[in-house]
């Protein structure tokens, strides 16, 4: 598959899909992109792109793409828990994308075009997780408040790397030229995701006033309060979706 492939794939049938979009990032940080840049990209232009100033995500770009849909159903399938796959494209070294973070899901990384150099830092010898209070948050590799050493692995064109969830690490394109990688995201069933499923099954009730107001337990727990009497119901459906070995990881809030 090529990245012109894909990026004409998303271009075609994003709009047909309501979790398929593209952001762009620099840094870290979400980048607010050119119209005149954002054509050049979905042209699909790879001379054009490469001169771009920062780094496109394609999210769930499986949904458009049949060879990816089709390798994603197969991993569901063997893991048993819904994979989804974003792509990662990086025009060049003056454009990364992300700095130091960890993901919440566990991910196998398929390098597609180009090169870029992925460090893992550690300290004490160690690898360094999102909330280790025994090392180092992302933050404090970051803004170097932290003596550190990092672990470097180089991946090429076919190459595939994959790492446990929350794990620190960034990814950089040291090159002039595109770095292009697909991201496999495994989706265990978590806090955050129950969370979801219980604000936006109150958000099809009149509660859509009272969502704004909910950013922590408290006000969720409020909103629960008010919920229609069918709610438990659904709360029982949804549920009796998961097999025992996934409530297990419920319950034990993973990911965080």
């Amino acid at each position: 598959m090529s990245i012109k492939e894909l990026i004409e794939d998303f271009v075609l049938l994003q709009s047909n899909f309501r979790f398929v979009d593209a952001a762009t990032f620099k840094d870290g940080v979400k980048f607010q992109c050119s119209q005149d840049d954002l054509d050049i990209f979905y042209k699909a232009d790879t001379n054009l792109i490469k001169k771009l100033a920062c780094s496109f995500r394609l999210s769930n770009i499986h949904l458009v793409n049949r060879k990816i849909g089709e390798l994603a159903s197969q991993l569901s399938k063997s893991l048993g828990f819904a994979v989804t796959v974003n792509l990662y494209i990086t025009p060049n070294a003056d454009s990364q994308c992300f700095v130091y973070h960890g993901d919440p899901n566990d991910t196998l990384i398929y390098q597609i075009l180009g090169e870029k150099l992925w460090s893992f830092p550690k300290v004490n010898q160690g690898h360094c997780f999102v909330k280790d209070k025994l090392r180092a948050d992302a933050s404090d590799f970051n803004e170097s408040k932290v003596i550190f050493e990092d672990e470097l692995i180089e991946l090429k064109r076919g190459d595939i790397i994959s790492f446990p969830y929350n794990l620190i690490h960034k990814a950089q394109n040291l090159k002039d030229d595109i770095s292009a990688h697909l991201t496999f995201s495994v989706n265990y069933p978590n806090h955050f995701e129950l969370k979801n499923f219980l604000v936006s099954s109150m958000l099809k009730t009149n509660l859509a006033e009272e969502f704004n107001k909910a950013g922590d337990e408290k006000s969720i727990i409020d909103l629960l309060s008010k919920a229609p009497a069918n709610f438990e119901e659904s709360i029982k459906e949804y549920f009796s979706e998961f097999e025992e070995n996934q409530l297990k990881l419920i319950n034990e809030g993973r990911p965080y």
